[in-house]
């Protein structure tokens, strides 16, 4: 399901604020906030929308050709100091992280070989360390599951407040909270793996 959003640093209920935890070039922690607008409400350049459907498509070769350009995205952005586009926030939602894909990390897997390569020369020294660390605990959750884990949540009476996510990723678990949570609450969230934080963040109004 398409979930919109909007920018707001008001720190109110409805914000988002997300911390990096890892590694950065600058070695420096960053931090961002936004809001997630409900579907139909006023939008501006800045909301975006995560397509569930898109999210997880095809085999390993695929999931790599999607992380890699959604980091050359975030690499682009980070020069021309903007946010992205309506077709960027599309190929940034298909980052699925490397869990599934250890074998672009080890210089002797010849399968690898050749996006082992691209790999090192796309990201800086300190952010392939964190993208090789976060192959331990980096995977894809699917808007199923997502979905269902709201769905017990509210089974059990949750109706919004403080939330934290301690991996968060490219923000799925944020991007696809139903809107009547949403709303009602303040989230939180952690990443561990500095590109991907940038990448977060950079998916939104500085």
């Amino acid at each position: 399901r398409p979930v919109s959003g909007g920018i707001d640093v008001s720190g109110g209920a409805g914000t988002e604020s997300l911390v990096t935890a890892g590694e950065q070039s600058s070695g420096e922690t960053r931090d961002s906030a936004r809001v997630w607008l409900e579907p139909g409400a006023t939008r501006s350049k800045l909301d975006f929308v995560i397509d569930a459907e898109d999210i997880g498509k095809g085999g390993l070769a695929k999931k790599y050709k999607d992380n890699v350009a959604a980091i050359r995205i975030i690499k682009v952005m980070e020069v021309e100091d903007r946010v992205a586009t309506d077709e960027e926030r599309k190929q940034i939602a298909r980052y699925v992280g490397w869990g599934a894909i250890k074998g672009v990390f080890d210089p002797d897997n010849k399968q690898w070989a050749k996006q082992h390569t691209e790999l090192k020369e796309l990201l800086t020294d300190g952010e392939f360390r964190a993208a090789r660390k976060s192959t331990l605990d980096a995977h894809y959750t699917s808007p199923l599951v997502v979905g269902a884990m709201y769905g017990a949540m509210q089974r059990l009476g949750f109706t919004g407040g403080r939330v934290l996510e301690p991996s968060v990723g490219i923000g799925n678990f944020f991007g696809l909270m139903p809107s009547s949570l949403r709303k009602n609450s303040q989230l939180h969230g952690v990443e561990l793996d500095g590109a991907i934080a940038t990448l977060t963040m950079r998916n939104e109004a500085k």
